[in-house]
């Protein structure tokens, strides 16, 4: 999938750190239409990219989602990713919604964590549990 297919009215925005960077970050458009951009990758113990070049490219693929204000993005827990985001160097444009800080709103009272809020708002299992697993182990366990 090309950036142009992520090109919407809003987009969902996520990103994973480790090491104080950004690991990587996902972008989705709707359920069906998703891309992650890997930017560590530890089995080789760096750089995702084998080449500047390539890195270079990919980066400005998120640069071109990111800083396109034409695009709403959503975020959950924004606040966390966008210190991240911009401490990469990007200036990311059109970050309107945030879901836990939505829920938080309506629901006070509630958890607002990722996990939780899939589990109210889903019928996704939840899957941060099922790191590590097998796919034969996570069918067991539902």
């Amino acid at each position: 999938m090309c950036s142009s297919d992520l090109i919407r009215s809003e987009c969902a925005c996520d990103i994973e750190t480790k090491f104080g960077m950004i690991e990587m970050i996902g972008f989705s458009a709707s359920p069906t239409h998703a891309m992650v951009v890997p930017f560590w990758d530890i089995r080789k113990g760096g750089n995702y990219w084998p080449d500047i070049a390539s890195e270079k490219a990919a980066r400005e693929v998120v640069r071109g989602i990111l800083e396109n204000p034409s695009i709403t993005k959503i975020f959950q827990n924004g606040l966390y990713d966008l210190q991240y985001i911009i401490k990469e160097g990007y200036r990311p444009r059109g970050c309107r919604e945030d879901t836990m800080l939505l829920h938080h709103a309506l629901y006070p009272e509630m958890q607002k964590g990722l996990g939780f809020l899939g589990s109210v708002y889903t019928s996704e299992p939840a899957w941060k549990m099922m790191r590590g697993k097998k796919i034969t182990e996570m069918k067991k366990d539902d």
